[in-house]
């Protein structure tokens, strides 16, 4: 330590002429070197500027490094050191960057505390390596945030005061706890005071104090105080108590400086209890939230994470029996599964049962103790913030306030994020919360809700201010354009419509209302010249360009669609018949004059005849006017009498027919394209009086298409397809057969859609024969023929799509008038 003493006062001794500076305010310091030093564990960075260097410290441990910002201040690349690297620091890194300060950052191999220590026009940053580590405690340890007092201030302060300087300190140990003493120049008129509880200080600045002590840290053996720390801020100096264990402490000044008391907080001082507990859905739709409501704020939340669950415990804290109870949770839809509540010793363990890696994050709200339990961040994940669609992306903080400003927990915000916020009059209040690990922005929010307020974000300025303050300025500067744009004169301009009607087009404009979030004001007016499809419209330059881009969106060619059909009807026919004709004849004499000869046959005509004697004649009929093939014989003998005739015949008929037609149409957008293709039937009807006219019955093959372009270029076809032909002729007129076809599909552009099922097959089976006869089994089928026929009909149609490229435009002819 007097090492790093040494080579300290060292530097600032060189530097000593440089640091008389002019007193007036300067619009820039020029730091002109950068330094690295090692003292043993302990690494230094000295500036030296040509005036007093005004700074912001931001220490953070994952990764661990620091971040120096100089406000008002310049620094080139010439100034750093050749040696980027010296002790904790792995790299030091200049970062300039237009309408921002500068700032340094180091990069460290461990965990590191971070002090400084202003002399003049010399800065000096001491990094020490951090005993304990925990999110966020290093930029707490910067700035003041939880848990500060208000400023102090002595009734009437010394005309003739010189600067203030803190010298030196007293510690002195007593019954119930301690008494430090900070020895000053002369009493202070302005000081301030807040804890951190993890790891556990005390932090007292005195403002407009310059630090005059030998050196800034003093180990203590004292049950209270580990040790005593002493920094420069910008316009304060800072002492930093760090505790053993929880104390209540109170500021009182005094002529030789200002005493602070620090006394053991008592056992009934911490006891609390648990009223309410309740579950809901967090930020994100798979976030558990616990809220468990006590009778008191300064809770102090331990979070562990173990396999598949989250345990909290609140140490001297009590549980009524009636809440210690398992809460069934799964109907939420987060990632929490069940919540468990007991008491445990003295404290109330809360255990969130889950699935998947979980990630808990807790703050308390007075006294509302809040633990939201989501899923676990990669590491991968959280470098691109963009990938994960979380809200709240800030740098994650931890906070613990008790009863401190609300105007004073906003400013800690704005320089931990570096904002630029402006707090309305109205703010004002309290507020005890204890945040821990969350995103700054999430921070602002919860406290923004929590006290009633909002905030107006314009360029990079933040406004906060009551919300019915908010909505009131709203609604004034509301009603302050109204009435800018009630005195704005009217112009007249005349808009050419080239695709659509200009009274549609008016309908439309006319449609989306009148007044604000119309596209007419109301003085406004639109008419329609319909001899040169114009819109004549009279309006505020503001609402009238307006008006031309929702016309230049609305006035475009309606894209078209080809559809090429391909119909095909297709015949198929078969018909057989079969039939036979036999007969015979017997001859013989009687020995009597009359008659004298006798003839048999199954034939009218006469034995002598040169036709066959036939007793079935049941030949097959031709078909298609062809006459049927047959084959025939005569069986007898020379000898006998008696002549059989036999004749088959029989014919097959086979056809097949194929009609294919491919018409073409172009229809527009959400247009009805139809193709027919048949036949117009006459037929004679009676009228009224008692004429006759003729009248048309189509029987057509009809096709009817509407199509839709959707966004992605694809088709929505609604399809009407029917196929109608003549059945009969009645008295009434001719009955028609209908096959009818109605669906909607979505194809791609220049896809095929193929359409069929309507298909028709007619099966006939006819038999002629003699009665009786020709049902005789074996022999029956000498006494009967027989035809069968088959017909098929197959009607298929294919359609195709095809988006048509959209015709230019041109430019459009505007006609302007000033009235």
């Amino acid at each position: 330590m007097a090492g790093r003493i040494s080579w300290l006062t060292a530097a600032f001794l060189v530097f000593l002429a440089q640091a008389l500076v002019s007193t007036a305010a300067m619009a820039e310091v020029q730091v002109s070197k950068v330094e690295l030093f090692e003292e043993g564990e302990e690494t230094g960075l000295l500036l030296t500027g040509d005036g007093p260097l005004t700074y912001r410290l931001l220490s953070q441990e994952e990764p661990p490094r620091v971040l120096v910002q100089l406000p008002d201040a310049a620094i080139e690349e010439s100034a750093l050191p050749e040696t980027a690297s010296e002790g904790l620091v792995e790299e030091l890194t200049l970062h300039t960057s237009e309408g921002q300060p500068p700032r340094l950052e180091l990069r460290l191999s461990r965990v590191a505390e971070a002090s400084a220590t202003r002399e003049g026009a010399a800065l000096a940053i001491t990094l020490a390596p951090a005993k304990r580590t925990n999110p966020a405690s290093a930029e707490m340890e910067r700035e003041p945030e939880p848990e500060p007092q208000p400023l102090q201030a002595r009734p009437e302060p010394e005309k003739d005061a010189g600067p203030l300087t803190l010298e030196d300190f007293d510690l002195k140990e007593g019954a119930q706890g301690a008494s430090l003493t900070l020895k000053t120049s002369r009493e202070p008129r302005q000081f301030q005071s807040f804890q951190l509880d993890d790891p556990r200080r005390l932090v007292v600045d005195l403002q407009d104090a310059k630090l005059g002590v030998s050196k800034n840290r003093h180990p203590q053996n004292h049950p209270l105080i580990e040790r005593v720390r002493f920094g420069q801020g910008s316009d304060h100096a800072r002492t930093v108590l760090d505790l053993k264990g929880q104390v209540t402490h109170n500021l009182e000044p005094a002529p030789e400086g200002l005493r602070v008391s620090l006394r053991r907080p008592s056992r009934s001082q911490d006891g609390r209890e648990v009223t309410d507990v309740d579950f809901t859905v967090g930020p994100e739709p798979d976030v558990g939230r616990v809220e468990l409501s006590l009778d008191s704020t300064g809770a102090e939340a331990q979070v562990q994470l173990e396999e598949g669950r989250v345990v909290m415990d609140l140490p001297k804290t009590r549980l009524p029996e009636e809440l210690e109870k398992r809460l069934q949770v799964t109907d939420f839809g987060t990632v929490v599964e069940s919540v468990d509540l007991y008491q445990r010793e003295d404290a109330v363990r809360v255990v969130a049962s889950g699935k998947g890696p979980l990630e808990p994050t807790t703050y308390q709200l007075d006294d509302k103790l809040v633990l939201n339990v989501g899923k676990r961040v990669s590491q991968e994940a959280k470098k691109g913030p963009e990938a994960t669609g979380e809200p709240y992306q800030g740098e994650k903080l931890s906070l613990n306030f008790q009863n401190i400003e609300v105007r004073q927990a906003l400013n800690i915000l704005a320089d931990f994020a570096d904002l630029n916020m402006v707090a309305s009059d109205s703010v004002g209040g309290q507020l005890t919360l204890r945040l821990n690990d969350v995103p700054w922005d999430q921070a602002l929010d919860i406290i923004l809700d929590s006290q009633g307020l909002g905030m107006d974000r314009r360029g990079n300025v933040i406004r906060v201010a009551p919300q019915a303050e908010l909505q009131q300025q709203a609604q004034q500067e509301l009603e302050a354009e109204q009435k800018r744009r009630e005195l704005v004169p009217l112009r007249t301009e005349i808009l050419q419509i080239n695709y659509a009607k200009a009274s549609e087009v008016k309908a439309l404009l006319e449609s989306q209302g009148e007044g604000e979030g119309g596209m007419l004001s109301r003085r406004g007016s639109i008419s329609v010249d319909e001899r040169t499809n114009s819109l004549l419209v009279r309006e505020t330059p503001e609402q009238l360009r307006a008006v031309r881009q929702m016309v230049e969106k609305l006035d475009r060619p309606t894209r078209q669609v080809m559809i090429e059909a391909r119909i095909v009807k297709v015949n198929t026919s078969f018909e057989r018949q079969m039939g036979v004709r036999w007969g015979g004849f017997h001859t013989d004499t009687t020995g009597f004059e009359f008659p004298n000869r006798l003839d048999f046959s199954g034939s009218l005509s006469g034995a002598q005849n040169a036709e066959p004697d036939l007793a079935v004649d049941l030949p097959a009929a031709g078909v298609g006017g062809g006459a049927a093939g047959s084959l025939g014989m005569r069986l007898g003998h020379i000898a006998n009498n008696t002549t059989l005739d036999l004749e088959l015949s029989a014919i097959e008929a086979e056809g097949n027919g194929k009609i294919i037609s491919s018409p073409r149409v172009v229809t527009s957008n959400q247009q009805e394209a139809t193709i027919k293709q048949g036949t117009e039937i006459p037929y004679q009807e009676a009228t009224s009086s008692g004429a006759t006219n003729i009248s048309f019955q189509e029987a057509v093959l009809s096709l009817g298409v509407t199509p839709q372009i959707t966004p992605d270029g694809s088709l929505i076809l609604d399809v009407e397809a029917s196929n109608d032909s003549v059945a009969q002729n009645t008295a009434a007129g001719p009955a028609i057969d209908t096959e009818e076809v109605e669906t909607q599909v979505l194809v791609d552009d220049g896809e095929t859609l193929v359409i069929g099922g309507i298909y028709a097959k007619a099966e006939r089976e006819d038999e002629t024969g003699v009665p009786f006869l020709r049902k005789i089994p074996l022999i029956g089928a000498l006494f009967r023929s027989r035809t069968t026929t088959t017909q098929k009909d197959e009607l298929l149609i294919f359609l195709t799509p095809r988006i048509v490229e959209d015709k230019a435009t041109g430019g459009r002819q505007v006609k302007q008038d000033q009235s």
